[in-house]
């Protein structure tokens, strides 16, 4: 099977952060945190199991150490390193989206976040502000493109109480579109939250950088049809004698961007039987339908891109630098 074309962005993992909660400071390397002798070599050990995310071997060596009754300073550093392992598990039965919901007014939707637990008790999560971003792309009849990078950070943010099993949305402001004169718009939004905590029952756990699914809008003029298009439909349009670039790119934006990746797999597998030129007159709608602007209009590095089966790693992922000119 072919591997996907379409560079999806990387999601970061848990790491340790410098705060439990609870009065408790993050254990970092053992040697300046005051553990004694007799346990000195089995925390350094510890911390680097827990630094390495290797959380079951983290498991095993604190079971060791409870087993050997440490007192004082060790035992504060076995509870704050169990914390940090507790709130890892908890952190695994949260799950974190952006949604967008529609709003009656035309050009006008909120960015939304769903927060849902699987725990079996109510979960209080105590976040600080986490930073909004926006990545607006628009695209011309012509196939132009221009960049812009919008970052915020949401006031008012609080977190909030997780049901068992239930679902937790929080509003994070009202969007309106701003088309003018392109063809269309598109609108990726990523959520950076930040280290914090959360409460489950009568204890205090780390939240340690949880992350939040992106999501994506597309807005499309409105003398186009809204109905979406196949992927099929653009690429019998590319094997046509004669083509031009704006009924292209109205095909490219009509194909919804959860078939875009396929629509890409097309067009690589006809790739080899188009020329240079042709090639070159498609990279429009190669650059919306893949995300990236990156590799500009050059049929040379397409082409190997779109035949590589390591094509993913191809594509540069992460945000486009932005450009304030609009088309």
């Amino acid at each position: 099977m072919r591997a996907p074309v379409l560079a999806r962005w990387a999601v970061a993992g848990l790491v340790i952060t410098a705060s439990l909660g609870a009065g408790c400071t993050a254990p970092g390397d053992p040697r300046g945190s005051g553990a004694s002798r007799r346990f000195e070599h089995t925390f350094a050990q510890l911390a680097l199991a827990v630094e390495n995310d290797e959380d079951e071997v983290a498991r095993r060596i604190l079971a060791g150490i409870r087993a050997r009754g440490p007192r004082g300073r060790d035992a504060e550093l076995v509870e704050g390193y169990e914390a940090i392992l507790d709130g890892r598990d908890l952190a695994r039965e949260l799950h974190f989206a952006l949604v967008v919901e529609e709003l009656d007014e035309a050009g006008a939707y909120r960015v939304v976040l769903s927060c849902s637990s699987t725990a079996e008790e109510p979960v209080v999560l105590d976040l600080p502000p986490p930073t909004l971003e926006r990545l607006t792309t628009w695209v011309s009849p012509m196939g132009s493109d221009a960049r812009d990078v919008e970052h915020q950070t949401v006031a008012g943010f609080t977190g909030g109480v997780l049901p068992p099993g239930g679902e937790l949305r929080i509003d994070l402001g009202e969007q309106r579109v701003s088309l003018g004169n392109a063809l269309a718009q598109r609108d990726r939004w990523r959520l950076t939250l930040r280290s914090g905590t959360s409460r489950l029952g009568d204890r205090t756990l780390p939240l340690q950088t949880p992350t939040a699914e992106t999501c994506e809008r597309v807005h499309l003029a409105p003398f186009l049809p809204t109905e979406e298009l196949h992927p099929g439909v653009l690429v019998e349009y590319v094997q046509r004698e004669r083509i031009a670039v704006p009924p292209l790119m109205e095909r490219a934006v009509r194909i919804p961007p959860e078939r875009w990746n396929e629509a890409l797999e097309l067009v690589a597998s006809i790739a080899p039987e188009l020329s240079d030129e042709r090639l070159s007159t498609i990279t429009p709608a190669l650059r919306w339908l893949s995300r990236s602007a990156r590799l500009g209009g050059d049929p040379r590095s397409w082409r190997v891109v779109l035949a590589s089966a390591d094509a993913p790693s191809e594509l540069p992922q992460g945000l486009d630098l932005p450009s304030r000119q609009l088309p």
